[in-house]
């Protein structure tokens, strides 16, 4: 639009669009982007964009074949033992009828559900999925400046919102959502469940009882596992990243590079009835408010050396509604743990190799210098960990370029 001006280095904007036919439920969709940079100098752009982006169901998605499949070490949210675990599972088990009691050798006594083997039901496709539709606004700014050679600044704000998300739940996580659920059990979770008029799954064959193991006759899937629109995701956040590049003393070449990342919220909206019903995931484990890493290179006479830091801050241990409140709501297990955090991570890498002038290389380093090992009761192999289960890892190799 406009360039090489006073106050005007650059000012550009550029849009982009896409119209889709899938068919199905999911039909015609669009999707598009808009965005433009303003440079009022050479050493500094202003950046901001604007995006509507969809993700239509895949058909493994849609029509997956029924598959019979085994969910082994259920944990029934109705079992009298862990009915107190959800401020919502006693009036959602009631409502389906769940019993709360039981005679045992002419003993009334809490009803429990401890299978003595896995419960059966399937996995499936899901044909009535919609598309997942997301927004997403960003804004920020690369400096330059001419004062300092080298240097490049640039922060940016992000703010993305998806709507009508598909997930594939495991079977336990679809029988707690059923149970767990604020609005009732009028919910897609439940509907992918089946009981008998007892409270015993359809698909369990047998059940402790009194410490013996009583069987009966399996009627049919216990469950239906599979992907699900549910509701929405949002997050927002601030991403920096500074670099600076020098020459040393000594015609070394140095790098340095900072990223940190502020996250200022992400949550969760999976109540299909209660759609502002909020489930934050700040702060909870695999999503830390603060995280960051810092590197440095120094290159000189063939040689290089390279040090990493990555920081991960403080995650809760319990999912955060159980030891926090949230939009008033208090805290539905406070007492859960005995503390609420994992603690920070700070973990050092290092590394340093030569290059000949034939093009071969030879290095060495050393990953999680400190050893630090997952705290607490982290194994290193969930999903989202910071830690891994490796500590200290030396290494070394050769390469050639031909």
């Amino acid at each position: 639009v406009l360039a090489d001006l006073p106050f005007a280095e650059e000012m550009s904007i550029e849009a982009s669009g896409r119209v889709s036919d899938y068919g199905g439920e999911t039909g015609t969709v669009a999707a598009y982007n808009i965005g433009g940079v303003y440079a009022p100098v050479s050493d500094l752009r202003i950046r901001v964009g604007y995006a509507r982006s969809v993700r239509a169901p895949t058909l493994t998605n849609l029509y997956q074949a029924e598959a019979q499949t085994f969910l082994n070490g259920l944990i029934d949210p109705c079992s009298q033992s862990n009915i107190n675990n959800n401020p919502n599972r006693r009036a959602n088990c009631a409502a389906a009828g769940v019993p709360t009691t039981e005679v045992v050798n002419g003993q009334t006594v809490p009803w429990t559900n401890v299978p003595g083997s896995g419960i059966s039901g399937v996995n499936a496709g899901n044909s009535n999925l919609t598309e997942e539709r997301g927004t997403s606004f960003t804004a920020g700014f690369v400096a330059t400046p001419d004062f300092i050679d080298g240097l490049t600044v640039s922060i940016d704000y992000y703010s993305i919102e998806i709507d009508d998300v598909i997930n594939t739940l495991t079977a336990q996580t679809i029988i707690n959502q059923c149970y767990d659920s604020a609005s009732g059990i009028n919910n897609p979770y439940c509907a992918a469940i089946s009981r008998r008029a007892d409270g015993t799954f359809s698909g369990q064959s047998n059940r402790q009882v009194g410490g013996t193991t009583v069987s009966f006759p399996v009627l049919g899937p216990s469950f239906r596992q599979g992907p699900f629109n549910f509701a929405r995701l949002d997050t927002s956040g601030v991403d920096a990243d500074v670099t600076y590049r020098t020459t040393l003393p000594g015609e070394v070449t140095a790098e340095f590079r900072t990223i940190v990342s502020y996250l200022i919220k992400r949550d969760e909206y999976r109540d299909i009835v209660l759609p502002d019903y909020r489930t934050q995931l700040k702060g909870a484990f695999g999503d830390p408010v603060w995280s960051g890493q810092f590197s440095s290179t120094f290159e000189f006479a063939g040689f290089d050396l390279d040090y990493d830091l990555r920081y991960v801050g403080r995650q809760a241990i319990a999912p955060w509604e159980e030891q926090h409140a949230v939009d008033g709501r208090p805290a539905t297990n406070p007492d859960r743990f005995p503390q609420k955090y994992y603690p920070d991570a700070w973990i050092h890498d290092i590394r340093v190799g030569y290059t000949f002038e034939n093009d071969l290389r030879v290095y060495a380093g050393v990953d999680n210098l400190l050893d630090n090992l997952p705290p607490l009761d982290l194994l290193g192999t969930e999903g989202g960990s910071t830690w891994d289960n490796v500590g200290r890892f030396f290494y070394a190799g050769v390469s050639y370029k031909f």
